[in-house]
């Protein structure tokens, strides 16, 4: 099982104790900040921020997946998806947070 120690207060949080702790906030220009919680002190940590573009290119990802049989090209068209909402994510972070 996987574990990672709190940034705060230290103690360790295994992945069955974040799913009890799964959050999402609504921000502005319909962006939604998706985070959980330490369950020990309550600090939060973003997962991932996305947006309507990002939702789309999600909710595409999810219909190429339950194609069947999984081609080779619709594996390619999945990857590039994958790889178009991870860029796109990383920008609106960068955006949200204020990071250059």
């Amino acid at each position: 099982m996987q574990k990672f120690d709190c940034n705060e207060c230290d103690e360790q949080v295994t992945l069955a104790d974040i799913e009890k702790t799964v959050g999402k906030e609504e921000l502005h220009d319909n962006i939604i900040r998706e985070y959980f919680k330490c369950p020990h002190c309550n600090k939060e940590y973003t997962t991932h921020y996305t947006n309507e573009e990002i939702r789309a290119l999600q909710k595409r990802m999810r219909m190429v997946r339950k194609m069947t049989p999984m081609t080779t090209k619709n594996m390619n068209i999945l990857n590039g998806l994958k790889r178009q909402a991870i860029y796109l994510g990383n920008k609106l972070k960068k955006e949200v947070e204020g990071h250059e």
